[in-house]
């Protein structure tokens, strides 16, 4: 009897033990996301954190220059963004735009300041080619050569390529629209080169091989991918030709660009790289001093 008294006592401590041990799960499940965030547009190629852009110049009442730069968009939905100058100095005129005037002579070649509009892609060549790829310009002054469409390859592995489609000689002002065939066949352009790069020394293997239409660029590099499509003004050859770029058709994106002398807002596409101009201008009887001018770049409001 005792010693089935001393099970129970056991077997019911055993219980309490159990009970006391026991818990309750808050959740069945859980997910953690990390999350890396781009800045959908950049400026000059860097983001918020590496701002302001510094820049300084010497001018007198009466001068008046431009600098270059450029917005870039990181994201796949289109971007309204506006140009906002502060503060509103009396005496002092800022203006945004995307006309250029070439630069006069062939060492100029290879600056930046010649790119018009430009698109990141990854696309394969054939798949780029199959879509439409064509530029419009306008033409303000001094008609020579139409601009070039660059086209930036890669066998994915680290070779590189630059197939480089030159514009042929025109006539008139205007607005002016030219694909990609056409600098191929010869009806605007002179063929396409490949290139290694666009920036001194050129120093391709061998001497350059020329292309005239498509299907012998696709059977060459048709497998490699386009990275970056741009138009590029010819500066040693126009001579001082002003114009600037309302759209451009690559890739299945068309890019409109205002064309007015100035804009304050521009829609940036997926992709889209956007060279452009901010313009200063001193009023004659400015006073003397130093002045901090600020552009800066942000969402339009909605209209």
């Amino acid at each position: 009897m005792q010693r089935k008294k001393m099970l129970i006592a056991g077997l019911a401590i055993a219980l309490l033990i159990g009970v006391a041990s026991a818990a309750l799960i808050s959740y069945f499940g859980q997910v953690k996301m990390t999350a890396t965030v781009k800045q959908a547009v950049l400026l000059d190629g860097k983001d918020i954190n590496n701002m302001p852009i510094l820049q300084t110049a010497t001018v007198s009442g009466g001068e008046s220059f431009c600098r270059y730069h450029w917005l870039q968009s990181q994201t796949s939905v289109p971007v309204t963004v506006g140009l906002y100058t502060w503060p509103d100095e009396a005496g002092i005129t800022v203006t945004y735009t995307t006309t250029i005037t070439e630069l006069v002579g062939a060492e100029h070649y290879y600056d930046d300041c010649q790119r018009l509009v430009g698109l990141n892609v990854w696309l394969t060549l054939s798949d780029l080619l199959a879509k439409d790829l064509q530029y419009t310009v306008n033409v303000i002054s001094n008609p020579k050569f139409a601009p070039n469409i660059n086209i930036f390859i890669t066998d994915g592995s680290g070779s590189y390529r630059v197939i480089h489609a030159w514009g042929k000689e025109w006539d008139g002002t205007g607005l002016k629209t030219v694909t990609f065939k056409q600098l191929l066949d010869g009806t605007m352009g002179y063929g396409a080169s490949i290139r290694y790069s666009l920036l001194p020394p050129d120093l391709p293997e061998g001497s350059p091989k020329y292309y005239y239409s498509e299907s012998e660029l696709i059977n060459d590099y048709g497998s490699w991918y386009a990275y970056f499509v741009e138009v590029r003004a010819q500066a040693g050859a126009s001579g001082g030709q002003v114009l600037r770029p309302t759209g451009f058709k690559a890739a299945g994106i068309t890019i409109e660009v205002p064309d007015s002398d100035t804009f304050t807002t521009v829609t940036l596409q997926p992709g889209e790289f956007l060279p452009f101009y901010i313009c200063y201008k001193f009023d004659l009887l400015i006073k003397t001093g130093t002045y901090d001018i600020y552009t800066t770049v942000k969402p339009a409001p909605a209209s």
